[in-house]
């Protein structure tokens, strides 16, 4: 047998099936409705917090509150449920600093779980609703929810039969622009229905103007040789080439400059540099050989009587000895 005492929340008490109240769900509200469908109705973590989420919307919604959307109010839940399992992790540790911990969070477990929009204040047209907000969003959430306003009812449900009553004897070809228009003025998150409806009615939107890329190429072997020799990067060679192309009266949108195709502009020239060099390149010809004194000497080191340095004797100069030349040299 359970008792109460075995499916008590560590730091926030028994679970609840459901958020009652007139004020709106506070951080601790929030978490005992996610333990009770998590530990009672035995469902993930995932699962537990969309539950939560959809009753939490559920109360703002009928406090005529703009909200953050569903996904990011699952993304704040999760967040606390991690906030309270790592406290858990150190609820036996006696220390100053777990102990100061817990006391904080369990002091903002009354606080305002807080899903308003960003623009909630500039969205809200009634006064009374925006200081209910404010109020609840205070320290202890101060105020409350009255009951159902019937003014507002009456209002709404004019509002609704007279747009009915205008579809009735509206003719058929306008019954889109009327769609449009009554999902403007019921929500703004029906932007997508709008734009569906005014295309239904015949309404044809402008065409889009799509992005072409450039086609003129500016990379000369002269140019990229330049490039090579000043030893710039291929991102810096972009800005070099479009700021040369924009002063001399080209838009650069039309040209093909992007560091990928500098890099291979880049690579072609070499090889046809390369290639040439080895075409033109002829052996018959006297060569000059070059080589460090350092390595010389270590080679003469390793062998004295097998290798000898090469050195320039003037004609009719008796040769030298290799410690000699290399002392001369």
């Amino acid at each position: 047998m359970t008792t109460r005492k075995q499916t008590e929340i560590w730091l926030l008490g028994h679970s609840v099936p459901t958020i009652t109240g007139a004020k709106l769900p506070s951080r601790g509200d929030v978490l005992r409705l996610f333990f009770y469908a998590h530990k009672e109705e035995k469902k993930t973590v995932q699962q537990s917090a969309a539950e939560a989420a959809n009753e939490v919307l559920d109360f703002w919604t009928r406090a005529r509150i703009p909200t953050i959307a569903e996904t990011s109010v699952r993304r704040k839940i999760n967040g606390l449920f991690d906030e309270w399992k790592i406290l858990s992790k150190s609820k036996n540790n006696s220390g100053v600093t777990p102990a100061k911990k817990q006391k904080t969070f369990q002091e903002s477990l009354p606080d305002l779980l807080d899903i308003s929009h960003s623009d909630a204040l500039t969205l809200m047209t009634i006064p009374e609703d925006k200081e209910f907000l404010l109020a609840q969003q205070e320290k202890g959430r101060r105020g409350s929810m009255a009951g159902l306003d019937k003014k507002l009812k009456e209002s709404v449900c004019r509002r609704e039969s007279s747009l009915s009553r205008s579809r009735q004897q509206t003719p058929k070809g306008r019954d889109g622009e009327l769609e449009s228009s009554s999902s403007e003025s019921s929500s703004p998150a029906n932007a997508a229905n709008t734009s569906t409806s005014s295309s239904d009615a015949g309404v044809a939107s402008p065409p889009k103007r799509l992005r072409t890329r450039g086609t003129k190429s500016v990379l000369s072997p002269d140019l990229v040789g330049a490039l090579d020799r000043t030893g710039v990067s291929s991102r810096q060679a972009l800005r070099i080439v479009a700021a040369m192309t924009s002063s001399l009266g080209h838009d650069p949108q039309e040209l093909v400059l992007n560091p990928e195709s500098i890099r291979q502009a880049r690579a072609k020239y070499r090889s046809t540099l390369a290639k040439d060099i080895k075409e033109t390149f002829s052996p018959l010809t006297p060569l000059t050989v070059h080589w460090d004194g350092k390595i010389l000497l270590r080679t003469m080191a390793l062998a004295p009587k097998t290798r000898h340095p090469c050195h320039r004797r003037r004609s009719g100069e008796a040769p030298r000895s290799p410690e000699t030349a290399l002392r001369n040299w």
